[in-house]
């Protein structure tokens, strides 16, 4: 799995439990969709400093 699907899966995953913490009005799920996406820019981030050209795509 490479890290783009990776990054995908946790920006998708995030904004579904978003989604859910608004429908059901549940903080705690807010924090669970703050953690899925800021771990997702997290991932790209990485990934962006690991190429040797400096452009993450």
């Amino acid at each position: 799995m490479n890290i783009n699907r990776v990054r995908l899966a946790l920006s998708l995953s995030g904004m579904v439990v978003a989604v859910l913490a608004i429908m059901l009005n549940d903080r705690r799920l807010v924090w669970g969709a703050m953690v899925l996406l800021a771990a997702s820019l997290l991932v790209r981030l990485l990934a962006s400093r690991r190429r040797p050209d400096g452009h993450g795509e």
